[in-house]
C-alpha cells in the first residue's frame, strides 16, 4: 500500500484554486503531427458555457471574459448557488 504524499512547504504556501475557475478545453486534431493545435471547443464548467475557438487569442479572450463576469459576485458564492472555497482573484 502507497503511503499518501505529505505537502511539503511550498504547497502549504499554494493558494487552493478556486472551482469556479475551471474550463475545459478541447483541442482540434491537427493534420500535421509537428504542429501544435490552436483551434477548439473551451467550456467554463461552473456556468456550462462554451463557445468554439479559432486562435489563442479567442481562447484567453473567453477565458478573461468569463473571470470578469464572475468577479462581479462574491468569492465566497457561485451563480448556481451554495458556498465556495475561499480563493484570490486570477490575474489574466
Amino acid at each position: 500500500m502507497s503511503k499518501a504524499k505529505e505537502p511539503t512547504n511550498h504547497d502549504q504556501r499554494r493558494p487552493g484554486l478556486p472551482s469556479d475557475h475551471v474550463f475545459v478545453v478541447q483541442f482540434r486534431a491537427c493534420s500535421r503531427t509537428d504542429q501544435l493545435a490552436t483551434a477548439g471547443r473551451v467550456q467554463h464548467l461552473r456556468s456550462g458555457e462554451a463557445v468554439h475557438f479559432d486562435s489563442p487569442e479567442e481562447l484567453l479572450a473567453f477565458t478573461r471574459r468569463v473571470l470578469s463576469s464572475q468577479s462581479g459576485h462574491s468569492p465566497h458564492h457561485h451563480a448556481r448557488g451554495g458556498a465556495a472555497e475561499p480563493a484570490g482573484k486570477l490575474q489574466p
